[in-house]
């Protein structure tokens, strides 16, 4: 087992990731670590700290997909068995090494998602999700009482991919997906390929959910990140980036739903959103 992790000038979040992980019951897995670029003494944070990880660089213009794939080439040639994707905004559980491998022991060939909670209060942010191409969104499992659900997708923010699904459908496509939605795609993909995709909550991670790319244009609402969450790599909204993952996975009969929905829901939404926040304290005020 190889954990496969991309960071980039957060070396506050790559330490406590690395501190989890060596911190784990079960020992038994390599950590490769691609630093695409980072100008804050985070690759040197990791030599100094960590000498058990195998530290890959980069320019600064791999991003999110690329920097995953040349740690998955890497993990891949030492023939280390299945990958974990990992973000560095993540800190797994003690057990979540261990609750991995009985998971996959449990599930061979299968991809498998961890659940996730916000550090900072415990509240669930991820349980697995299934996709509704007709309304161009995703329905969250949480609810669901299954310790084991059955997902359409997954994050790449805690998700073991086997060797088998590499094999059969390739890496991360980092050219259409150089950030957002590169993690859906692939499992989108590898689903179609016949694998199946789960979400086992047993496997626990904490996350900072103001910490991805897009979350500061959501939080700091202004017509820049409105313009950066349509527009911007980082951005979640990006609308390129959505058309050419509907495109790719929606069943042809539900495309031009689920483009005119997906559309209206990315360009007309942020404003909507803004609007509300705006004037929510004065009509409490008023009340």
């Amino acid at each position: 087992m190889t954990f496969v992790i991309p960071v980039h000038n957060r070396r506050h979040f790559t330490r406590a990731c690395l501190e989890a992980l060596r911190a784990q019951t079960d020992r038994g897995f390599r950590t490769i670590i691609i630093d695409d670029g980072s100008e804050d003494g985070t690759g040197q944070m990791i030599r100094d700290g960590f000498p058990e990880v195998d530290l890959l660089r980069g320019d600064g213009s791999l991003w999110w997909a690329e920097a995953t794939n040349a740690g998955v080439r890497r993990a891949l040639a030492a023939g280390g068995g299945p990958v974990v994707c990992l973000n560095d905004d993540t800190v797994p559980s003690t057990d979540f090494v261990a609750r991995l491998r009985e998971s996959m022991e449990r599930h061979p060939d299968t991809l498998i998602s961890a659940s996730a909670v916000d550090i900072a209060t415990g509240a669930p942010l991820s349980g697995g999700e299934r996709v509704n191409w007709l309304l161009a969104s995703h329905t969250s499992l949480i609810g669901e009482a299954s310790d084991v659900v059955e997902v359409t997708h997954a994050q790449g923010r805690g998700l073991l991919i086997p060797e088998t699904a590499f094999a059969s459908i390739g890496l991360f496509d980092s050219r259409r997906f150089p950030h957002y939605a590169a993690d859906y795609d692939f499992t989108h993909r590898a689903r179609r390929a016949g694998f199946r995709i789960i979400c086992d909550r047993n496997v626990r991670l904490q996350a900072y959910p103001e910490a991805s790319g897009d979350a500061q244009n959501l939080i700091q609402r202004s017509w820049r990140n409105y313009g950066r969450h349509l527009f911007g790599r980082r951005g979640g909204g990006n609308l390129a980036v959505f058309l050419r993952y509907a495109m790719r996975n929606c069943p042809w009969p539900l495309l031009p739903a689920c483009l005119a929905v997906g559309l209206a829901r990315r360009i007309f939404g942020y404003p909507l959103h803004w609007m509300l926040h705006t004037l929510r304290p004065v009509k409490e005020g008023a009340a």
